[in-house]
């Protein structure tokens, strides 16, 4: 799976000042909402943070990826969003995120998923990769990263 062609630079957001880790899920949500790639945003909203509610996807070294699978999208969506002065995700290792990917599918495509998933976690486990995306200035920045890296 090619992460790349899965970013949007509408989907990219360089900018976010949230102070919760609820209130930074809702303007990931609504990003994919003002772009009509969701059309149901209380349901993907709700399935989200229940998924928090079973675990914490800060899963440490400054990265969460909250995730989820719903019929409210019709494909694998990811919308990625740097907090530069972190925020509290209760990560494993107790230290604020700074890297969110918020991962969403939908529910029939377990394979995409898993997938999508699996190649996430194993470019954001290099510390050069966390480091380069802290660096980015633009959402371009952020695909051309992800298109080094494959």
């Amino acid at each position: 799976m090619v992460l790349a062609e899965l970013l949007d630079e509408n989907l990219i957001l360089l900018k976010e000042r949230c102070d919760s880790k609820e209130e930074l899920l809702e303007a990931m949500v609504n990003r994919l909402v003002q772009t009509g790639r969701v059309n149901d945003k209380e349901e993907l909203l709700r399935i989200v943070l229940e998924r928090e509610k079973i675990a914490s996807t800060g899963f440490g070294r400054g990265v969460a990826m909250p995730h989820g699978r719903t019929e409210v999208v019709d494909r694998v969506v990811i919308v990625f969003a740097r907090i530069d002065q972190g925020v509290d995700f209760g990560a494993l290792d107790g230290k604020p995120v700074y890297l969110i990917f918020l991962l969403v599918t939908p529910e029939r495509d377990t394979a995409s998923y898993l997938m999508a998933l699996a190649e996430l976690s194993r470019l954001l486990k290099k510390d050069s990769f966390r480091e380069k995306l802290l660096h980015c200035q633009t959402a371009a920045e952020v695909i051309q990263a992800f298109r080094e890296e494959n």
